[in-house]
């Protein structure tokens, strides 16, 4: 808003222009001049006594004395316009009080006008600055927000990331669990199968005793003492085995379940690893909607107060 400024000199003008201007009196042209009864005017127009009164004397001695009617006519009409003359000059008097009165009360409200523009002047910088300083706080409250949602985007991702790499995990552990079910049954089998095997006597031992009693009826008695030696005896039959396994030798599946059941804790070590991160993610995410909440809060708040404020 400007402030206009003071226009005085107008004002001061009107007021100088009744001083200034020539005023015509009604009664300047039907006054008579007389050479000898000529009224000077003194200090503020008033006619001068002292001038008018020897101005008289002088006619009354020239010989018309006071009791000539045409003098004292004469002397009469100029009193008359003396009185005029003081009479306009009180009313022009009384004009420019009130043109000065008028234009005072002018110049006062114009002063007042003008103060009051200074204030709105004041109050409107005032708000402004306010503004600026409400749009700086806006500003960096939108600037931390976007920063705020940016880092819930990322924290939503690696949530999403993480879940999806536990639900690969915990298919992958279910699959090591049924692998190692599979082979725990295969491994209880094989035991079972091969426990009453060890048990029973061997099998080759009948077939010794029944060759050898074959070979006993086939040959003469004579030939009773080359059999004293088992060894040579079962020298005789290349077919059988020339050693009998007294017991079963370690499983290859026992191995394998073995190293089955060291992926199986390395993989459960892992998901316990992975499981402690969701949750302390989990818990950064709840924070942080917890922040987000406060501060959108914050931004309604503070978009009321700058209404009230406008």
């Amino acid at each position: 808003m400007s402030v206009h400024p003071r226009r005085s000199q107008p004002a001061v003008a009107a007021v100088s222009e009744p001083l200034t201007a020539k005023t015509t009196l009604p009664n300047q042209s039907s006054v008579r001049r007389h050479p000898v009864a000529d009224v000077k005017l003194g200090h503020r127009g008033r006619p001068s006594r002292g001038l008018n009164d020897s101005r008289v004397d002088e006619v009354t001695a020239a010989g018309g004395g006071r009791g000539d009617p045409a003098v004292e006519k004469d002397t009469e009409n100029k009193h008359g316009t003396a009185h005029a003359y003081q009479q306009r000059i009180l009313e022009l008097e009384t004009l420019l009080q009130n043109e000065k009165k008028r234009s005072l009360d002018k110049m006062r409200l114009l002063l007042d006008e003008q103060d009051k523009s200074h204030d709105l002047q004041t109050r409107f910088s005032s708000l402004q600055t306010k503004i600026k300083t409400l749009e700086a706080t806006i500003s960096r409250h939108d600037t931390h927000t976007r920063d705020l949602q940016a880092s819930v985007a990322a924290a939503n991702a690696r949530q999403a990331s993480l879940v999806h790499e536990i639900s690969d995990k915990t298919k992958h552990v279910d699959k090591l669990t049924q692998d190692l079910a599979t082979a725990q049954k295969t491994n209880a089998l094989l035991l079972a199968n091969t426990q009453p095997a060890a048990s029973r006597p061997s099998p080759p031992l009948p077939t010794v005793a029944t060759s050898y009693t074959q070979v006993q009826s086939r040959n003469p008695p004579a030939t009773s003492t080359s059999s004293s030696s088992l060894g040579a005896l079962l020298g005789q039959f290349p077919a059988l085995p020339r050693r009998i396994p007294s017991e079963l030798g370690p499983s290859k599946d026992a191995a394998a379940v073995a190293m089955l059941q060291r992926r199986l804790a390395l993989v459960d070590k892992e998901y316990r690893h992975t499981h402690t991160k969701y949750i302390e993610l989990k818990e950064l995410c709840a924070r942080q909607c917890v922040r987000e909440a406060d501060l959108q809060n914050f931004v309604v708040r503070f978009n009321e107060i700058h209404a009230l404020v406008w």
